[in-house]
């Protein structure tokens, strides 16, 4: 296009000087005029046709760069999804159907005391509601005849609980104050809370079992049942 633009410019020099001369008087050959204005003209329908082909080639870029900025939008959506799951995943994730569990993402949390995961879900079950000392001593020692000791076995719990939270830092889905503890719902992500909350995945999940580990919960299963039944 460049060389083209160099051979036009060269014949419209030629072409005036051509009539600068004939304007002088001197002699001017008419075939010469003519193989300008030839040349010229070719020139210039050589040029429709790189304009042409260069309106074309704008046109695909803009296409690609529509097509490009669709995708970019599509990976941005992507990405975004992928954030949320991953969000999600660093939520507690609780299993209150079949035997209890309690996983960070897919890894699930290990509890060295069977009593310290037994009281974690005990809170859980309770949905938020405030549990004293007693009430943790009730569930967790209900057969024991020690009492002068239980009190401080169940602190023992109580601090082996949030040891294993605080190891896997999410310690704060438990409020703990004085002589009361208790769960934060909405930190965890629990089939029983969805459950209560008609979530079809969570409904769909249940097959008539709680938290099958613990005698202390056998009670809800008619109650979810009848859940189930009502619809």
């Amino acid at each position: 296009m460049k060389d083209l633009f160099h051979r036009e410019q060269k014949v419209l020099d030629d072409a005036r000087n051509n009539i600068i001369e004939l304007q002088k008087g001197a002699d001017f050959d008419v075939e010469i005029l003519e193989s300008l204005v030839d040349e010229y003209s070719s020139m210039l329908e050589q040029k429709k046709k790189i304009l042409k082909i260069s309106d074309k080639v704008a046109e695909v870029l803009l296409n690609d760069r529509i097509s490009l900025n669709d995708k970019i939008m599509e990976m941005e959506i992507l990405q975004q999804k992928q954030k949320a799951l991953l969000d999600e995943d660093k939520r507690l994730r609780v299993q209150c159907f079949g035997n209890f569990d309690v996983f960070k993402g897919l890894v699930p949390i290990y509890f060295p005391r069977k009593k310290a995961k037994e009281l974690f879900a005990y809170l859980v079950h309770k949905r938020g509601t405030s549990c004293t000392t007693q009430e943790v001593i009730a569930v967790l020692f209900e057969d024991s005849t020690k009492r002068i000791s239980v009190q401080k076995q169940a602190q023992t719990i109580i601090s082996a609980m949030m040891k294993v939270l605080r190891d896997a830092e999410v310690d704060d889905v438990v409020a703990k104050e004085f002589n009361s503890i208790s769960i934060k719902t909405g930190k965890i992500n629990c089939d029983y809370y969805r459950f209560l909350e008609r979530d079809e995945e969570a409904m769909n999940q249940y097959m008539g079992e709680y938290m099958t580990n613990y005698s202390w919960a056998e009670f809800m299963v008619g109650y979810l049942d009848s859940k189930v039944i009502k619809g």
